[in-house]
């Protein structure tokens, strides 16, 4: 990960630090109290990294999946809607969760998108033509977007 500018150089030092630590801890010289905490500390500044990282890679894979269409309601207020490229798509549209089955847009909720964006993670998925008809008879006519 260092190699490809990924993470900082300094996250292996600390993890060298870390090891050289817990080596201590299990020989005969005990590390000082201050030397555990400022390990601690360190680890800690890594960890919260490499989280922010993969939070950042799972936000990149859902945008790739993520296709935007843009309407007018009934009103003819200009709306727009987001498409998740799973199967069955899932359609968020302003407070609603829809997805497209068979053909026909149901009612769906969090969880359901929740377990098909995790599942379809990293999976090439196709936007149907009966897909297409049924976002066309529910939301009019429409324009896609990246």
């Amino acid at each position: 990960m260092i190699k490809k500018g990924r993470a900082e150089p300094s996250h292996i030092r600390v993890l060298k630090e870390l090891i050289d630590t817990k080596k201590k801890y299990n020989s005969k010289k005990k590390p000082t109290k201050y030397e555990i905490e400022d390990v601690r500390k360190n680890v800690s500044s890594v960890i919260n990294r490499l989280i922010e990282y993969n939070q950042r890679c799972e936000i990149s894979e859902l945008a790739k999946m993520k296709v935007k269409i843009f309407y007018q309601d009934k009103q003819g207020k200009n709306k727009h809607a987001e498409i998740y490229l799973t199967n069955p798509i899932v359609v968020v549209s302003e407070n609603l969760i829809l997805k497209s089955k068979n053909g026909k847009i149901e009612q769906s909720n969090q969880q359901e998108m929740d377990s098909l964006l995790f599942a379809y993670k990293n999976k090439p998925s196709i936007l149907k033509s009966e897909d297409m008809k049924a976002l066309k008879e529910y939301f009019g006519d429409f324009d896609l977007a990246a």
